[in-house]
Formats: structure tokens, sequence, C-alpha cells
């Protein structure tokens, strides 16, 4: 037995336990899904012919919950590449080689799954396309060279246009995607290690942090929350009266819903936002501890958003089509307002009128134009990114002087 095979027999059982607790975990929520259909022996056939015909959309479904099993599997193979088996006479090629394998491999019981349907649709109407298995088998080579700890990205952006090439179904299709992979094993180089083995057991735990962080700011706006939601109610009260005291069509109704609605959230919003800043400002030491930038951004941006939801939900309960947008301007605001509680960390203690602005702008084009609300969605990425960087901005060593508004103040 060669020492390549030792080493991908060894990355298999590895990574075989996980794969089977998900596979198992994912077959029962297939026949649970399958079996409550009002005919689960027609909506199997009908899945098995959308297969069986090629339909792109569905052998990009197929490989993306391969991919599911192949990151699932990911960390425990990533440990197989540390330590002692980075003394074997093993090239880099063979080593890589040997990973991707193994991680295709977790991708088998997805992929026996459309094997199955393939060849039950090719039985019941008597038409094979043979480029289903070869696009399955693609897709799922693709994914999980994606997913391999490469040392440049470029590999990683060639698996993915692999996967989406092989995704189409056609001849052509299907030979640029074999192409790319090949490209990818004759050029891809040496997997990426992290230097020295990281145990579980030595990472620090974020789980107690993140808790700690989110009970403190509960401490400091709890009794501000049933505040905003009383002056919340104003606005909502009087969209009720709007709606029921004249005869309005749907548009003229989501629009003073979202009115209303919009006008409610920017209360509990600015209410808790400003509270937050005075009561638990941004720590700039907290960052020496083992938690995330990012991290710590998401969890105030968390806050807002739960404590927006009830006014949201009292203004889909009086007029359903409201609610969509005015969740995407929930999510984008809170993520904007996570931001300006560190734009100006070491100033005053309320907010700028930059961010109340920009919330009172959002909220306008929201009532205006329901679709405006799409446009804030796709901007959270760029949001959570901007907050990040004005977490990051702050120094740990400066000292932040308490400012008392009187003798006994309560924030101090």
């Amino acid at each position: 037995m060669s020492i390549l095979s030792i080493l991908l027999r060894f990355q298999v059982r590895t990574t075989v336990r996980v794969t089977f607790r998900n596979t198992l975990a994912q077959a029962v929520l297939l026949a649970v899904g399958i079996g409550l259909s009002p005919d689960p022996g027609g909506a199997l056939l009908s899945l098995a012919r959308e297969l069986g015909s090629g339909a792109p959309s569905w052998l990009a479904a197929f490989g993306l919950w391969a991919a599911w099993n192949a990151a699932v599997a990911r960390e425990p193979l990533a440990s197989t590449l540390r330590g002692w088996h980075r003394h074997l006479p093993v090239s880099g090629a063979g080593e890589r080689r040997a990973a991707w394998l193994a991680l295709s491999l977790c991708q088998a019981p997805v992929l026996c799954f459309a094997f199955l349907l393939w060849t039950g649709a090719g039985l019941v109407d008597g038409s094979w396309h043979w480029q289903v298995p070869v696009a399955v088998v693609l897709v799922g080579l693709a994914s999980a060279a994606a997913l391999l700890p490469w040392r440049s990205g470029w590999p990683r952006w060639i698996a993915a246009a692999s996967f989406l090439a092989a995704a189409f179904g056609t001849v052509s299709s299907l030979a640029l995607g074999a192409l790319m992979l090949w490209a990818v094993d004759r050029t891809g180089g040496r997997l990426w290690v992290l230097p020295g083995a990281i145990r579980h057991a030595e990472r620090p735990a974020r789980s107690g942090g993140a808790f700690l962080s989110l009970l403190i700011a509960l401490r400091a706006i709890g009794r501000r929350i049933p505040l905003s939601w009383l002056i919340a109610a104003v606005p909502l009260t009087a969209v009720w009266l709007f709606l029921r005291n004249n005869s309005l069509d749907l548009a003229q109704q989501a629009t003073g819903a979202r009115v209303g609605g919009g006008l409610a959230l920017l209360a509990v919003l600015v209410s808790l936002a400003e509270a937050l800043k005075l009561r638990r400002p941004p720590w700039p030491w907290i960052r020496s501890l083992p938690s995330t930038s990012r991290g710590r951004v998401v969890r105030d941006a968390v806050l807002f958003f739960l404590a927006g939801l009830p006014p949201l939900a009292v203004s889909g309960w009086l007029v359903p089509t409201a609610a969509i947008p005015l969740l995407a301007g929930l999510i984008f605001q809170s993520v904007r307002l996570s931001g300006a509680l560190r734009r100006d960390a070491g100033g005053t203690s309320r907010l700028g009128a930059h961010a109340l602005g920009e919330l009172c702008f959002v909220q306008l084009a929201i009532a205006a134009s329901g679709w405006a609300a799409g446009i804030f969605l796709l901007l959270v990425p760029w949001a959570l990114h901007d907050a990040t960087r004005q977490e990051q901005r702050q120094k740990v060593t400066r000292w932040q002087e308490r400012h008392h508004l009187a003798l006994g103040d309560p924030a101090s």
C-alpha cells in the first residue's frame, strides 16, 4: 500500500463520522418533507424528472447541497494537513489530490441520491440524458475544490467558475468545466496549512463573551426598550385610525403602513441607540479580548434588530405587504446604527446629525417606494464592512473620560 493511499484512507476516516451524522439528519428531513406532501410518490417523480431533464437550476441546487456536506467536513479534513502528516514522503500534488478526493467523497450520499433520481426518471420516461451524471460529478468536484485551503485565491475562483459552467449541463459547458478543473489540478500548488496544530481545546471560547456583551447592553438600555415601544405606538395607532376611517386601495394602504411603521421604527432605533451610546459606549480596550470586530458590530446590530421587531410585526398585521420593505430597511438601519455608535466614540454621548439624517432618508425612501428597500438590502454588506472598519480604527490605549451630567449621575 502506497503512502498516498494511506494518507487518503486516514483523511476519509477522519471525515466519515461528520459525513454520516450530516447525511442522517438530511435523510430524515427529506423523508419528512416528501412524506408530508399530498402525493409523496408524485413529488418524488416530479423531482426525478426535473433533475433527469438536466435543468440547470436543479443541477446547481444539488451541487450546493453537496457543497454544504463538504463544507461541514472541511475543518476535520484541515486537521489532517497539520502535524506529523507534513513529514510524510508525499509531493504537494499528491497531498492536494488526496485532500480533494477525500472532500469529494463526503458528497457521495448526495451524489448517489442524484444518480438514483436520474435512473428513476430514465426508467419511467425512457429518456436518458447522459449529461446529467457527468454534470453532477463535475459540480461535486468543483465545489470540493473551491473549499480546499489554497495558498492563493485564484484556484478557488476557477473552481467556482467550473461549478457554474457544469451546472448548465450542455456539452460545451461540461467540457469547459472539466478543462478548468484540470487547470486547477495542474497548477494549484500546495495547500495552505496553519503554522502549528490548533486544537479545539486551545481556542478561546467566544460564546460566553458574546453573551456577557449582550447582557451588559440589555442592562444599559433595558428600561428604554418598553418606553421606545410606547413611543412607537403613537404613529402605529395613527396609521390604524387612518386605515379604519378611510376607503383606500391596496397601494394607498401599503404607503400609509410604510409611513407609520417607518416612524415607529425610527423612534425605537434612535431612542435605543442614544441610550446605548450614553450608558454603554464602545470600549476601545475590548479589542484586546478574543473576539472579532465584526462580531461586536453584529451583536449591537442584532440588539437593534430585535428591538424593532414588535413595531414591524404590528405594521405587518395592519398591512402585510408593508412588512417586507420595512424588514429590509430595519436590517440596513440596524447595521448602520451599530457603525454610528463607533464613528465618534470619544465625543458626544448623542448620535450625530449625519446618522439621524441618514435614518430619516432611508425611511422617506421606503415610504415613497417599497422597491427602494431592495437597494438598502443590497447595501447591507457594505454597511457591515464600514461599521467593522469603524470598530477597527479605535485605539486600544485611548483613555475615554466619562462626562457626568450631574452629581449622582446613574450613567457614571
